[in-house]
């Protein structure tokens, strides 16, 4: 008898069991708050426009930080697979935020009174109006953004970053390549003072003295929301030679930009968020507008490591020396990936990643002598 009531339980406890493994497992959420706000910023010629951005806030939007372009990067943690952002609306107009690259957002196409779309995605009303936005999450960098008036408001400044890592120092899952121990990221955009000053003043739209963004030609050029020389890499800590660095791109601006990282051979993982199955050694990299890309290299040495536009968009207005170039600064360290100078000609390509990078004006000087300047069109003869 006892032994027929222990079979009978060490059944129901094995139902139990397989009833526990069947049920769905809930989702961990991450939860971001976000308002949409303008501000001024102060271009290095002294030039002002106004910006609008993302503030980061708490859960009931009592305490709000202050406004940036690109808004705060949202680090969604590992194995989280929904990220909500809360949008407060403190703009004069509505607007709404979108992640392209991930699904859900409550994208449905908003249309005005004439049929045409506005937005992607449901708006928040503007003065103070709500929305969330859920979406399903997964590792890798993508950009987030407006989804209303998209030509406008993005160069106005509603973007920013997100970014997720499969595990701690792994981007991807099976991606030997992915591996990393520090990051950097470089969020690009791009500023046209007569746009933002026709917004500014009410004279955008049907019938004003702007009224498309068909002649778009933007002056400044940023990475995180500055220009050389003032551009610097979000770091995730100070870099150190030896280390692994995972470089993030996002090109939150409407033109195509092509960074090259001066000097260093390293992997294309990922565009979009999509790992490629064989990453390809490169040290460069082709963007279009509201593309993402993962590139990874190992720092050899400490030096400075120049990273600009090879489509020549390095100017603040009428200032050279300017634009989208930033370095990577790589200090002292005894890292796995350190090793001593070698320049043997039969060495790998990696092997010359320890050579000395020069200064923006020296690195840039024989292209300056025939590059096309980004908004005239006209070659530059010195």
């Amino acid at each position: 008898m006892n032994i027929l009531n222990r079979a009978i339980q060490f059944r129901a406890a094995l139902f139990l069991l397989g009833l526990a493994l069947l049920s769905p497992v809930s989702a961990q959420a991450h939860d971001v708050y976000l308002a949409a706000q303008s501000f001024t910023q102060t271009l290095p010629d002294g030039v002002q426009v106004e910006m609008w951005g993302y503030a980061e806030a708490n859960a009931d939007f009592s305490v709000i930080g202050a406004p940036t372009s690109p808004g705060p990067v949202i680090r969604v943690p590992e194995g989280d697979s929904v990220l909500n952002i809360h949008l407060r609306n403190d703009l004069a107009v509505p607007s709404s935020v979108i992640v392209p690259s991930l699904n859900g957002g409550a994208l449905a196409p908003v249309r005005d009174g004439s049929g045409r779309v506005v937005s992607f995605a449901a708006e928040a009303a503007p003065a103070g109006g709500m929305m969330t936005y859920s979406y399903d999450a997964r590792p890798g960098t993508f950009l987030y953004q407006s989804g209303t008036h998209v030509q406008i408001q993005v160069q106005m400044g509603l973007v920013g970053a997100v970014v997720q890592n499969f595990a701690a120092g792994q981007i991807y899952e099976g991606q030997a390549e992915g591996s990393f121990d520090n990051e950097a990221l470089l969020v690009y955009s791009e500023i046209d003072p007569v746009i933002h000053d026709a917004i500014t003043a009410g004279e955008y739209g049907p019938g004003k003295m702007i009224t498309s963004t068909i002649d778009y030609r933007p002056r400044y050029f940023l990475i995180n929301g500055e220009p050389a020389p003032l551009a610097e890499p979000i770091w995730d800590h100070a870099a150190t030679a030896g280390e692994r660095v995972l470089v993030r791109f996002v090109n939150a601006g409407l033109k195509i930009h092509a960074p090259l990282v001066h000097g260093i051979w390293g992997d294309l993982l990922s565009q979009d968020g999509f790992p490629a199955p064989f990453p390809q050694e490169t040290y460069s990299i082709l963007l279009g507008a509201g593309q993402t890309a993962d590139f990874a290299f190992d720092s050899m040495e400490m030096g400075s490591i120049p990273i600009f536009d090879r489509r020549c968009y390095l100017v603040n207005a009428a200032m050279k020396d300017g634009g989208l170039y930033a370095s990577l600064e790589i200090g002292e360290g005894t890292g796995t990936h350190a090793q001593p100078l070698s320049f043997d000609k039969t060495a790998s390509r990696r092997d010359g990643l320890t050579k000395k990078v020069k200064p923006l004006s020296r690195t840039l000087l024989k292209m300056e002598k025939t590059r096309l300047t980004p908004f005239s069109g006209k070659r530059l003869t010195r």
